[in-house]
């Protein structure tokens, strides 16, 4: 019995029989895991989808600010009799401010606990503070013509609108925290799915190296057998291979429907990898500080150029732009290295930031480039602030690399154009004054 058992276990069947049922085994393993990791990747791309939303929610209400202290700037120098519009203005955006608020607290329970602490808390109270304050104070003064307690208070809204940034640049680091764990659970779920897709098939691979082993010396004994032997174990095998048709569980089906399987699987894998790679990219792009300078990021401006661009459209208002670049900046981080060259572009961004007036917005585009947005400032006020940084940053010595030189392309914005046709100008204007042999202000036409 013993030794009919041991034949048994022996044959080239036996063998095969134990290939597809591993095969199958390991490849039942492999859906289950591919569809553990799916359902994981899905949900954690859902998440970092609504942390997008936050983001880009947080994000809009210093643009009611900004808007609205510029609308509280030119009041003051309006004639008593225009600023009651002025202030019916005000009066719009405050409505809207709260609108924003009050869709805030019906979705709170969909943000980040930190996130809506800090946007519902110390971000809140600072624009609660500051609407106030334009309302008892500035706006009462500015309308009855007191000129001096006027400025006295707007003087005061400053303070409370720089408390204001504060919050809102608290909330975007708290929900960029939040993004990046996001963004590890998603690092951690690949990391353990490719492990166990790569332990699964590793044994599949050995599994079938120790068979084929065993099944070429055991066609080595068979080819030695007596005819009939031999014959009976060609019989064993005929109806296998005579029942490889649709419908039908054959070695060679198995194998076949197996690997068809094991490709769709891997096409699966790297479809999702794919999709991962792009949300991950799609997140990076979205945080709105960029890490080296604490400039404003690519993104962040983009934001900001189409709200300038749609208030030009509203109240006519000049508006241009600086597109900055450091001269030779290959050669700095050739000759110095790639660390030297980040602190160059570090105190380069301290520079621009003393340099430029309060209502300017600065961000870092790209390497050793920067866009600084001017609003309410026409094509020669622009150039003339764009000559004085370029001076300015032209006398400064930054070690170890001493001075250091701008090109820098001005354009103002024309209407119809759209915000990357305007940015687009001030890039040509940027490659002329390159081409003009840099370290120099180039205006756009």
């Amino acid at each position: 019995m013993a030794a009919t058992w041991k034949a048994r276990l022996g044959s080239i069947r036996a063998h095969l029989v134990v290939l597809v049922l591993s095969s199958v085994l390991g490849f039942a393993v492999l859906w289950v895991q591919g569809q553990y990791a799916l359902n994981a990747l899905e949900e954690s791309a859902h998440q970092m989808g609504e942390g997008k939303d936050i983001v880009a929610d947080i994000l809009p209400p210093p643009l009611y600010l900004i808007e609205s202290h510029l609308l509280a700037y030119q009041m003051l120098d309006a004639p008593v009799a225009q600023r009651s519009a002025i202030a019916s203005q005000l009066n719009t955006l405050k409505q809207r401010y709260q609108e924003r608020n009050a869709l805030w607290f019906g979705h709170r329970e969909h943000l980040d606990v930190s996130v809506a602490l800090s946007l519902m808390g110390t971000q809140k109270q600072a624009a609660d503070a500051y609407w106030d304050y334009v309302d008892r104070e500035f706006v009462p003064a500015a309308l009855e013509g007191r000129d001096a307690d006027a400025k006295n208070a707007f003087a005061s809204l400053n303070k409370l609108y720089q408390a204001h940034r504060t919050g809102v640049d608290a909330t975007v680091k708290l929900a960029a925290t939040w993004a990046d764990a996001r963004m590890e659970e998603l690092h951690q779920t690949k990391q353990r799915t490719l492990l166990v897709l790569s332990l699964v098939a590793s044994l599949c691979v050995a599994v079938a190296l120790c068979l084929f082993v065993l099944v070429g010396r055991r066609i080595a004994n068979m080819l030695g057998a007596e005819p009939a032997q031999l014959h009976r174990e060609i019989v064993k095998l005929t109806p296998l291979e005579a029942l490889a048709s649709p419908g039908h569980g054959s070695v060679l089906h198995a194998l076949r429907a197996a690997q068809e399987r094991l490709q769709l699987q891997v096409a699966e894998t790297e479809r999702t990898n794919r999709e991962l790679q792009a949300t991950l990219h799609e997140l990076n792009h979205m945080v709105g500080t960029d890490l080296l300078t604490g400039l404003w990021s690519r993104r962040r401006l983009e934001d900001a150029l189409a709200s300038e661009v749609e208030r030009h459209q509203r109240y006519g208002q000049p508006l241009s732009l600086m597109f900055v670049d450091i001269d030779h900046f290959k050669a700095v981080n050739d000759q110095f290295g790639h660390p030297v060259g980040d602190q160059v572009l570090v105190a380069l961004a301290a520079q621009i930031q003393l340099a430029q007036r309060a209502v300017d917005s600065i961000a870092r585009w790209g390497g050793e480039e920067f866009v600084v947005v001017c609003p309410n400032t026409n094509l020669e006020t622009a150039t003339a602030l764009a000559q004085r940084l370029r001076e300015r940053i032209a006398k400064h010595e930054i070690p170890p690399v001493g001075r250091i030189t701008l090109s820098v392309g001005v354009a103002e914005y024309q209407a119809p154009e759209t915000w990357r046709e305007w940015l687009q100008r001030a890039d040509a204007a940027l490659l002329a004054a390159k081409g003009q042999g840099r370290d120099r202000v180039w205006v756009a036409p």
